[in-house]
């Protein structure tokens, strides 16, 4: 019987916790296609993590979920994405479309427009629009008084008028998001790091989930730990974290130094400041891998173990010696091609767009390189136009010899290779090893393609 009742209770509160949630809607662009629902695991690397997909079918798609928190979910179709906020047992009706025209020239972070359905002036979503409407409209009054440092009164008017709207206050993440958004405008401002310390951050609860606690986090602390490490108590900092590999000696000497009171902040600071200067070799990657995976078994709470271990996961991807991630991408003939099909030669491999001027010069350029070194190295070209038929019809003009191929099969692809700019050049070696990521561009790198040729 006291089996039974605890099964029970167990039951009931777990269910206690998470609430059905229902995110349905129209679509009229994606007939047939899949949507992807996910959530953001931490807001330092933006790993989404995929809750549920489903087919768009008579121009409708519908999503039932357990919730158990507010937080920001990602509605994605192929390459496109719209994001929203959440609260568990909510129904959302939530219409999809996309603008050709806004996207135009976009290579990556094309953007899904999403409508409500049923609006409601208290709900979430309507509450932060309200809010980031007027705080748009504040700063474009505002903007020349920022320039010239001269905002401290307006701002301190506009802060305390926010932050007294009963709206906002009766609803918890909307205050916090509101606040963090005010703490940026401080920031902005040129409060000092201590006071939006003492005001924002000692003795409040580590809000990992809440993306402008965490945007406020990153701009007051951005480049710190590295401005740390060239002090006589970064020293000792680095000593523990190099020398000792000492992951309670490292948060203990942070705390004492940045005057943080919880294990927890020193620990999010300690992974944003090792994220950042990894590529600095601020410490060395070999001792910055192994404090993160202490913080990832040993961290004191499940999301700084989270955020550790995506850190790491994303460091090592697109690190130099790291696998190139495969893909499987249609040519112009419409042929599959892996990168798998290239191993036994090295590669160089670029992303490149018909509306990217330098782009096409670069390939005219890629192509007397193809010439000389073509039989040693394998050339690679990954068109990322919405329509492949520009790829196709900018080919039949030019005589390029090497493979061209278009991201449309694989729309992840320019995430697994973290494509931010067009274009973006990549030397792989004959095992599919990143031999060096953000490669010079074709004018630049015939000396590298000459030493691995050899």
């Amino acid at each position: 019987m006291y089996k039974s009742l605890l099964g029970l209770l167990i039951i009931i509160s777990a269910q206690a916790f998470a609430a059905e949630t229902v995110i349905q809607g129209k679509s009229t662009h994606f007939e047939g296609k899949t949507i992807r629902l996910a959530y953001f695991e931490d807001y330092i690397t933006f790993k989404k993590a995929y809750l549920d997909e489903t087919q768009i079918k008579d121009k409708k798609y519908h999503f039932t979920i357990d919730l158990e928190k507010s937080k920001q979910l990602v509605l994605k179709v192929e390459d496109k994405e719209a994001t929203f906020f959440a609260e568990g047992g909510n129904v959302y009706n939530l219409n999809l479309s996309y603008d050709e025209e806004k996207n135009r020239g976009r290579a990556f972070d094309k953007v899904l427009d999403l409508q409500f359905s049923f609006p409601q002036a208290s709900e979430m979503n309507q509450l932060i629009k309200k809010f980031n409407q007027d705080y748009s409209a504040f700063f474009r009054a505002n903007i020349k008084k920022f320039a010239t440092k001269t905002a401290t009164k307006e701002v301190k008017q506009f802060i305390a008028e926010q932050s007294e709207i009963k709206a906002y206050k009766s609803h918890p993440f909307v205050s916090n998001y509101v606040t963090y958004v005010l703490a940026n405008l401080e920031d902005i401002n040129h409060t000092s790091e201590d006071k939006l310390f003492e005001k924002y951050l000692k003795n409040k609860e580590v809000l990992h989930e809440n993306k402008e606690y965490m945007n406020f986090f990153k701009q007051l602390y951005q480049k710190d730990f590295e401005r740390l490490s060239l002090s006589k108590s970064g020293a000792e900092i680095l000593k523990a974290i190099m020398l000792e590999e000492s992951l309670s000696k490292t948060i203990d000497l942070i705390k004492k130094d940045k005057g943080f009171e919880q294990n927890e902040l020193a620990e999010l600071y300690l992974i944003y400041g090792l994220f950042e200067t990894y590529h600095l070799k601020t410490v060395s990657p070999k001792s910055n891998l192994k404090m993160l995976e202490l913080l990832s078994k040993n961290g004191s709470t499940p999301s700084i173990q989270l955020t550790a271990k995506n850190v790491i996961e994303s460091l090592k991807k697109f690190d130099n010696n790291g696998m190139a991630a495969n893909f499987e991408l249609k040519d112009e003939n419409g042929m599959l091609v892996k990168l798998t099909d290239f191993k036994g030669k090295p590669i160089y491999l670029n992303f490149w767009a018909d509306w990217s001027i330098p782009s096409l010069r670069q390939l005219s350029v890629m192509q007397k390189l193809h010439e000389k070194y073509g039989e040693k190295i394998h050339f690679v070209s990954i068109n990322l136009d919405e329509d492949p038929t520009k790829m196709n019809d900018y080919l039949k003009l030019k005589n390029f010899k090497w493979t061209f191929l278009h991201y449309g099969n694989d729309y992840e692809v320019r995430e697994k290779y973290n494509v931010r700019t067009v274009p973006s050049y990549f030397l792989i070696d004959e095992n599919g090893k990143f031999i060096q990521l953000n490669a010079p561009n074709p004018t630049e790198v015939e000396r590298k393609l000459y030493e691995i040729s050899k």
